[in-house]
């Protein structure tokens, strides 16, 4: 009784592992499937990545040779804004003498 108690035993968790793996390897299959899909998506999304992070240098280095260009221009710009107010007094008191010269011609004319 004993030996057949023992062989039930062992034929009852020989078909419980059996059973068992079978669940598991349905388990398993679905979660292999499941990590290519993963997989998958996450090499796609790292392409994404590395192209963005690619474009974001590109845009960075574009921004720093706008910033350059910019400050250039702006020290260029008082200089040459300093000049051209300068020329523009310059004109303004050659213009205001020749007006001065022609109204005391005109009065002298007036008078003689």
């Amino acid at each position: 009784m004993k030996l057949h108690t023992m062989f039930f035993g062992s034929a009852l968790v020989a078909a419980v592992a059996i059973g068992g793996c079978d669940s598991s390897k349905a388990d398993l299959e679905k979660t292999k499937a499941d990590l290519a899909t993963v997989t998958t998506e996450r090499d796609g999304l790292k392409t994404q990545l590395d192209n963005a992070t690619n474009h974001e240098k590109e845009l960075t280095s574009q921004v720093a040779d706008l910033n350059a260009k910019l400050a250039a221009a702006q020290t260029e710009k008082p200089a040459a804004a300093k000049g051209t107010e300068h020329a523009q007094m310059t004109q303004g008191k050659k213009e205001g003498a020749k007006s001065g010269k022609k109204t005391a011609q005109s009065s002298s004319h007036k008078k003689g």
